[in-house]
C-alpha cells in the first residue's frame, strides 16, 4: 500500500468522507471538516507513520489540498 493509499484510509476513516469525495483540490476546511475531527486526523497520521508533525506543517495541512497531505507526510517524514 503507498503512502497515498494510507493518506485516503486515514481520511475516510477519521473524517466519514467518502474516497471519491477526497478526491479534489479541496482541504479539509473546505469539505466541512470540523477542527476536532483534524486534530483526529492529525494524530492518526502521527500514529500510523510513526512520527511528529511540527506545528507548521499542521497548521499547513488544515488548508492543504487533500491530495497533497501525502506530500505533507513526507517532508515531516524527510522522504
Amino acid at each position: 500500500m503507498s503512502r497515498q493509499d494510507d493518506v485516503v484510509e486515514i481520511l475516510v476513516r477519521e473524517t466519514g468522507l467518502s474516497a471519491s469525495e477526497l478526491s479534489s483540490d479541496w482541504s479539509l476546511i473546505d469539505l466541512g471538516v470540523s477542527s476536532f475531527v483534524i486534530v483526529r486526523v492529525l494524530v492518526a497520521f502521527e500514529e500510523h507513520f510513526d512520527m511528529e508533525l511540527s506545528v507548521e506543517l499542521m497548521e499547513e495541512a488544515v488548508s492543504l489540498p487533500v491530495l497533497r497531505l501525502s506530500e505533507l507526510i513526507g517532508r515531516a517524514l524527510g522522504s
